[in-house]
This record gives structure tokens, C-alpha cells and sequence, in this order.
């Protein structure tokens, strides 16, 4: 999967689920003990194919391959796994608090934890939400969503979440391929499709979702950058200047909006996401994770290992200096100061990057 250069990994692992379940029922049906299998142990889970990253007070808990969820409570110098009731693919991990957090990803699976990632259940999965979907598209009388949801119940569970966020311990949205949608305003326990409030007329796959002052922005193929008031708002389209997908979206310490997609591409919002600008091409690579921590720059890294500053004073994107990475999935600062990576194998950790450009004094 590396050799393929157009995009980054997580998302070259959706891609080729996607292919694998379009090939038909019959290949697609020998994947459904993924969401009955508990994740096997790994011998070695800091090596592993990690594909998200988050700090949940002073842990951190990054998620990846066949269900696989680790642990570090020493800013990222060791790691444990711990138990999880599927092996479907993890793609994207969020702690709005230092004990709740939610985790998805392949299958259309929403897992959660109430204890810092100790231990998970799973809150939803393709099937559930494909039956859901035909359900609240039947109560509104929906016709393009009826017809959406019976498309979901043929298919089964073969499409990825790729991306979530949550304002708090209640409120909160999942995102993924063929403009997959879901939300909540209750911590989980109910989970609402939420498809027709996007206006993704082509269901163009959602990579990216996440608050960015008073909006939520989601991003995905074929140009699309969407902004909404809120998780559980309608959202609305913002032009941009560009037709390929985007992948990562961050909130800079000063308020701007910085989104980054494929070879190098990158955009700022200067006025709460209302409009965006090209920023200066940095990189060849692209992006595939953006985030910041307080009075600490925004950090982009792309799938060829390199990490960049965003420059809030000069509307740029800066090279920082780092030892050789690989293909980099995510990426968290912990509390102690230190940044933190996930790759195709494994973790990777720098040092506080305090005097990076954009950084508070």
C-alpha cells in the first residue's frame, strides 16, 4: 500500500475495502466476522499500522489496523493494547474529555469508551445504521433519502467512517465514504443519520471533519469543503478554488482555518471559513493530518513524513526539521509538550516544537 503515492494510507485502505465490497456480495460477506471478532493481540502494537492519534488528558490512545487501539501514559516513550470487540479497521479516534472518547471506521462501525480507552463498546455498525437510515427516511417521507438507505441495507456494512468530532461529552459527528453521516446529541446512545443535511448531491466521500471556532467544517473528494453552524446543523458548501480531495482540517491558534488535501494543496480561511485562499505549495506530498494544542502552532503532516508549521503572520506553510518519518496517519500534541505521530509503522515522537512558526510566546 505505499507504493501508492496519490494518497495518504488511511485513505488508500478505504479505497481498497471500498473495491474489495464493490466486487461483489459474495466477497464482501466474508468480511462480516470483522464486526463479531474480537482484535487479535500484536506482539509489538508501537510498530503497528496506526492510522489515528488522540490526547485524552494526559494519555494517549491511537487506533489502526483490524481493530487494533493502544495506550501510552508516559507522553509516548511505551505502549500497551487493550481489548476490542471487533477487528474492523480504526481509522480516526476523539476524546472531547479526558475519559470519553469514540473511535470508527471500517464497516460503519462507532466505538466508546467512559474510562480513557480502557474499554470500548461498540455504540454502532453498517447494518444498525443502514436500518436506522430507512427508518427516519420513512418517518420524513424522503424519496432521494429512502432511496439512499434501501442502498445501504443491499450493500451491508462496507463503508468506512473516516473521521469524527465531538463539541462535548454529548454532541458529535462521524463522517466517511459515499457521504456517509452520522450524528448525536445524546454521547452515542442514539446515533441519527444525518446525509441530507450535507447537500452532497453526489455523495462524495467525506475525509475530514472538525470544529473549527463557532463551525464545523467537513472536507472531502472532488473539491467539496462543507461549514456548518454546528454538529447537529445543516451545512453548506464553500467555493474553493480546486477539484481534488482534501484530506485534514485545522484550527490555527490566531482563528484561521487551514484545510490540506492531495500534492501539497492547501487552503486558509482568514474569516471564520467563509472563504479560502491557496496557501504557498511547501510540499510535493500530501497532506494527511493537521492539529495544534494551545499557544502552540498548527502542525500539517503529509504522507511522505514531512511535518509543517502554519505561519499565521506570513499566511504560509514552513518545513520543520525532523529526523526521517514514514508515511505519517495523525498526529497529537501531548501536554507535556511533545508531538506525537502515528504512521504505516508505527508511533513516532519530536520534541516541543515551542518557537515554531505561529507559536505564542
Amino acid at each position: 500500500m505505499s507504493c501508492v503515492k496519490s494518497r495518504p494510507w488511511r485513505h488508500v485502505a478505504a479505497a481498497l475495502l471500498l473495491g474489495l465490497a464493490a466486487a461483489g456480495p459474495a466477497r464482501a460477506a466474508g468480511l462480516a466476522d470483522s464486526l463479531e471478532r474480537p482484535a487479535a493481540r500484536v506482539s509489538r502494537p508501537a510498530q503497528a499500522v496506526l492510522l489515528g492519534l488522540a490526547v485524552a488528558g494526559q494519555r494517549l490512545v491511537a487506533v489502526g489496523e483490524r481493530g487494533l487501539i493502544v495506550l501510552s501514559d508516559d507522553a509516548g516513550a511505551s505502549w500497551r493494547q487493550v481489548a476490542t470487540p471487533l477487528s474492523a479497521t480504526l481509522t480516526a479516534v476523539r476524546f472531547p474529555t479526558p475519559t470519553h472518547g469514540w473511535a470508527v471506521g471500517h464497516r460503519g462501525v462507532i466505538l466508546h469508551t467512559t474510562d480513557g480507552g480502557e474499554r470500548w463498546t461498540v455504540q454502532l455498525e453498517g447494518r444498525a445504521f443502514a436500518d436506522r437510515a430507512l427508518a427516519d427516511a420513512q418517518a420524513r417521507g424522503d424519496a432521494a433519502a429512502l432511496a439512499e438507505a434501501r442502498r445501504l441495507q443491499r450493500d451491508g456494512a462496507d463503508k468506512p467512517f473516516l473521521d469524527i468530532s465531538f463539541d462535548d461529552a454529548e454532541r458529535g459527528i462521524a463522517v466517511g465514504a459515499y457521504n456517509l453521516c452520522a450524528r448525536t446529541d445524546d454521547g452515542g446512545r442514539h446515533w441519527q443519520p444525518c446525509m441530507g443535511q450535507l447537500g452532497n448531491p453526489q455523495a462524495a466521500h467525506l475525509y475530514a471533519v472538525a470544529r473549527a471556532g463557532d463551525h464545523v467544517f467537513i472536507a472531502g473528494e472532488q473539491g467539496l469543503l462543507l461549514r456548518g453552524a454546528g454538529h447537529d446543523g445543516r451545512f453548506t458548501a464553500v467555493p474553493l478554488a480546486y477539484a481534488g480531495s482534501l484530506f485534514c482540517i485545522g484550527a490555527a491558534p490566531n482563528g484561521d482555518v487551514v484545510v490540506g488535501g492531495l500534492r501539497g494543496h492547501a487552503f486558509v480561511s482568514t474569516d471564520r471559513g467563509r472563504s479560502f485562499t491557496a496557501l504557498p505549495g511547501a510540499t510535493a506530498a500530501s497532506f494527511s493530518a493537521a492539529t495544534h494544542a494551545p499557544s502552540t502552532s498548527l502542525l500539517l503532516a503529509t504522507q511522505l513524513g514531512d511535518v509543517l508549521a502554519y505561519d499565521g503572520a506570513r499566511r504560509r506553510l514552513v518545513p520543520l526539521p525532523t529526523p526521517p518519518l514514514p508515511s505519517l496517519t495523525g498526529m497529537a500534541a501531548h501536554p507535556s509538550g511533545a508531538w506525537v505521530l502515528t504512521s504505516d509503522r508505527g508511533i513516532a515522537t519530536l520534541p516541543a516544537m515551542a518557537h515554531a512558526p505561529g507559536a505564542r510566546p
